[in-house]
């Protein structure tokens, strides 16, 4: 597959009229109010040559006007003014008639005529795209259109590191009712709100509001929690959801959340094609841990299966940490048990042994921390072996995380705790093994 080659067209601004003014009132003594920021745009394109077989919407190994998209850039001036595209009329190879607009209203505040006039030069200058909120303003011809020198790209450079469009997103919506610092969250419809951790619904922290009511009150900016990445993201999830990795195909993104101990979110679906990179890594079955102050502020949540709470005063002055499984809140530590010493059991393991050992008899509430499996020996034949308990043989290591015939250490984070005593077994097959040697070794609380 051949490489995109970077676009960067060359034009003449034939034609620019408005097609919208300002109306909402910018306050007491502007100047701004009534004044143009959309403009129809008619422009003469000059196709550019490439060399890939594989580029090109209508001219196999050239640019051309049917390759202008909603999104790219117009400059005609070496002060770094421009317009985005925003609908596109008509195109075709010579030629494209759009919309344009004067983004955040930069032009128009930036003016230094004092008469905010947005609008740029009616001249020759460049359509150029944008990725990952960089300017893409390469190859230069040898000679470039109109007025503009090379320094031109300095300017456009500047003004999109002065609005940090790498780091953050720029939106319009109606009556949104945030404010500058507010942790928000994208639900199923499109719309951004305030994260609200009594509700699971709107628990998935996307980002935070750095900016409000610029180029107008209904606006914002927010800084996401990771970078946009343009990818296809799975029919499974909805917009606002999570994306993990999937646990039944490797490699394969999924909004199904998995069942497996090891859950991996990456990505909090945007759009179809688009995810902002989830930071939060790969994660035991819990979830993050929310803290609030008393038993009375834990039972008004509405916890999902896996939530993690802690009570910073559970009546007595002590804090308690609990989770939410089968429907209620379980006890994992509180203040006077979190003192007690982990213990630790090493069971050894040859060709011949027993298909069940017990490697530790656990109380109410404990849990296994850690296990590792050193293999001294390498086993032959085609032995398998798991760690767990009678009702799930390998719900603590399962037999895909250790291999017999290759002399390593095997290790496992286990999440599952218990809610009633219980047994924790090695569960052995020899597969016709005749040597090898393991040690097993479980540390728990």
């Amino acid at each position: 597959m051949a490489v995109r080659p970077a676009k960067l067209l060359q034009v003449t601004i034939t034609a620019m009229s408005p097609n919208a003014t300002w109306s909402e009132n910018d306050g007491a003594n502007n100047i701004t109010t009534g004044k143009a920021y959309k403009w129809d745009v008619t422009l003469d394109v000059t196709a550019q040559a490439h060399s890939s077989h594989e580029h090109g919407s209508d001219v196999t190994f050239f640019y051309n006007g049917e390759d202008i998209v909603v999104g790219d850039y117009i400059c005609s001036s070496n002060k770094g003014d421009i317009l985005k595209i925003i609908s596109i009329t008509s195109q075709s190879n010579n030629t494209c008639v759009c919309v344009a607009e004067d983004e955040h209203r930069l032009n128009t505040y930036q003016d230094s005529t004092q008469l905010a006039d947005g609008s740029i030069s009616q001249d020759d200058g460049f359509i150029f795209e944008v990725k990952n909120g960089s300017p893409i303003l390469f190859p230069t011809p040898d000679v470039f259109p109109g007025s503009l020198i090379q320094a031109f790209g300095t300017q456009i450079f500047s003004r999109f590191a002065y609005r940090e469009a790498k780091d953050t997103i720029h939106l319009e919506q109606s009556s949104h009712g945030l404010a500058v610092g507010d942790a928000i969250y994208l639900a199923s419809n499109g719309s951004y709100a305030k994260v609200d951790l009594t509700d699971t619904t709107k628990q998935t922290h996307i980002g935070t509001v750095v900016e409000i009511g610029v180029p107008g009150v209904n606006y914002f900016r927010y800084r996401p929690i990771g970078s946009l990445v343009n990818l296809a993201m799975p029919g499974t999830a909805n917009v606002g959801e999570l994306v993990y990795i999937s646990d039944i195909t490797p490699g394969a993104l999924t909004g199904t959340k998995p069942t497996s101990n090891l859950i991996m979110p990456v990505f909090i679906k945007v759009s179809t094609t688009s995810g902002i990179l989830h930071n939060g890594g790969s994660s035991g079955s819990g979830t993050s841990v929310i803290t609030v102050a008393n038993i009375t502020e834990r039972d008004a949540l509405a916890p999902s299966e896996g939530q993690l709470v802690l009570v910073a005063d559970t009546g007595g002055g002590e804090w308690a940490l609990y989770i939410y499984t089968s429907s209620a809140w379980q006890v994992v530590t509180t203040e006077d048990t979190s003192t007690v010493d982990a213990k630790s059991i090493s069971v050894d393991l040859i060709s011949s042994s027993s298909a069940t050992s017990a490697l530790a008899n656990l109380t109410l509430s404990a849990r296994v921390t850690s296990i590792a499996i050193t293999v001294g020996t390498i086993f032959n034949g085609s032995p398998s072996l798991t760690i767990g308990d009678s009702s799930d043989n390998d719900r603590l290591m399962t037999a895909t995380e250790i291999d017999l015939g290759i002399a390593d250490t095997y290790i496992a984070i286990p999440t599952h705790l218990y809610n009633a005593g219980s047994t924790v077994n090695a569960y052995y097959t020899a597969g016709g093994a005749s040597a090898g040697s393991a040690t097993i070794l479980l540390t728990y609380v």
